[in-house]
């Protein structure tokens, strides 16, 4: 089964034959949509007919981007960068 990297499919399902067509289903209205190999057809629907909706995905799409920085730079890098600061300005002060 394939991962699904956009919050997008949050709100679409894909169709049994996904690869060939590029249809997808609205999980608020049912309409078919028509991909075109990325998802901005479908973004582009939220956007036009579902705005509430669209709020949504905008934040679920936000708090992901926010997930994916958090994983590339771990918590103790920058506490080590906090240290670090603390330690520099201590030693700035102590000279004055």
């Amino acid at each position: 089964m394939r991962v699904n990297k956009s919050v997008v499919w949050d709100f679409f399902s894909r169709s049994e034959n996904y690869k060939v067509n590029k249809k997808a289903t609205c999980l608020e209205c049912n309409e078919n949509v028509k991909g075109s190999g990325n998802t901005t057809n479908f973004v582009t629907h939220l956007r036009t007919n579902h705005e509430s909706v669209l709020a949504k995905y905008l934040t679920a799409k936000l708090q992901q981007q926010q997930q994916i920085a958090r994983a590339a730079c771990p918590p103790s890098n920058q506490q080590n960068n906090q240290t670090s600061n603390v330690s520099a300005n201590t030693r700035s002060q102590s000279k004055k």
